[in-house]
């Protein structure tokens, strides 16, 4: 199964977990909620289907499984796998009839974003382009994951344009125009005009505090493990394991890998000491007993594995730049150096403050050596 970076953002958002990938059989399932766990055919297309081409599909795939009738206009899918089609800009008249034969679909609108309706188990599930927010230190309702994204690629002192910014963040250049004009008049970013106009942090200090006291976290669903070899020894069988399960890309998207965070991390950032738990950001869950790691609860867990709902971890452009001039040549794949900072301010280990004020004067630093190498010249 392909999936996009817009629809793996617009699935983390509405809270679905992919459990499983097997080619063009995928596993989904409601955050939390492991009843859910529900397995997908995905039928995909690159281009707009009509309401004619949609109506041969479901004549084509009716007979694949058993189906009962609800009543007249809508049907339900009554084992698995169910159908699910991934194609962009559908009509409402194609909808129609996809909802009323009781398919799955998932929809990249090139206007409004990635529309979506999944059959679960127990549970409906609609997919609805997310409405952002400005910033605001103290999130209620939905959580402004774009505007959050956004300053972190602006704190790392590299100029960018409007576009490329609303691309990272996952929203609209006019609700990205609305964010950094919000930030500029916060005094935290300014325009800069040569030859294109860009965007490039003023005041790092104010925006990164205002990020950390904003942010809510990753969320997601984590699980834990012990283990009895050294943390770093421990984190490389268990990222192999992941990373096997982990799911394919489109040709032109990079491939979703799992990232190490916290303070091993942080250790490859800004050295300081080497913590005894070990932190991974993965695409999907897995069972890690092969990696020779048993589940355990929270508070004994040498290993936690995170599956987040934030879609800014998986960073590109600027923010992966940064990341691979602090720590090059890595022998894993890093969360990117502004979540791992706030890993270790949340964490309640006894030299994690520490750590955090290393890394921290560390990123200060270097993007303060980009920003002034990317002053336009006149």
């Amino acid at each position: 199964m392909l999936i996009t970076a817009g629809v793996w953002w617009a699935l983390t958002a509405a809270g679905v977990t992919l459990v499983r990938a097997d080619g063009n059989i995928i596993t989904l399932g409601a955050e939390g909620h492991p009843d859910t766990a529900t397995s997908f055919t995905a039928i995909t297309s690159t281009h707009r289907l009509g309401p004619h081409a949609i109506a041969d599909l479901i004549t084509t795939h009716t007979g694949r499984s058993e189906m009962h009738v609800a009543d007249q206009k809508h049907r339900q899918w009554t084992d698995d796998p169910r159908p699910l089609l991934l194609a962009p800009d559908l009509s409402e008249r194609s909808l129609d009839l996809l909802d009323s034969a009781g398919w799955s679909w998932i929809s990249p609108d090139t206007r409004s974003g990635v529309r979506g309706n999944l059959h679960l188990t127990t549970r409906t599930v609609r997919i609805a382009p997310p409405v952002e927010a400005v910033p605001r230190p103290a999130p209620r309702g939905r959580t402004p994951w774009g505007t959050l994204t956004m300053s972190k690629y602006l704190l790392t002192g590299h100029a960018q344009t409007q576009s490329d910014l609303a691309g990272h963040a996952g929203i609209g250049q006019p609700r990205a125009s609305q964010i950094l004009t919000d930030l500029a008049d916060r005094g935290w970013v300014a325009r800069a005009r040569h030859r294109r106009v860009t965007w490039q942090v003023s005041h790092w200090d104010a925006l990164l505090d205002w990020w950390l006291a904003s942010y809510p976290g990753p969320g997601g669903v984590s699980s834990h493990w012990l283990g009895l070899e050294e943390p770093m020894v421990q984190v490389r069988a268990a990222y192999d394991v992941l990373d096997a399960a982990s799911p394919a890309a489109e040709p032109s998207q990079e491939q979703l890998h799992p990232t190490l965070g916290g303070g091993l991390a942080a250790d490859e950032y800004a050295p300081w000491a080497v913590p005894a738990h070990a932190l991974l950001y993965a695409p999907v869950h897995a069972d890690l007993t092969p990696a020779g790691l048993t589940p355990v609860a929270e508070q004994d867990a040498t290993l936690t594995v995170t599956v987040p709902r934030d879609p800014g971890l998986r960073p590109a452009g600027a923010l992966a730049r940064f990341g691979r001039t602090l720590a090059p040549g890595t022998p894993l794949p890093l969360t990117d150096p502004f979540q791992v900072l706030w890993d270790l301010t949340s964490a309640r280990t006894v030299d994690s403050d520490q750590a955090a004020g290393v890394l921290r004067e560390h990123l200060r630093a270097a993007a303060a050596e980009v920003a002034t190498r990317e002053i336009p010249q006149a």
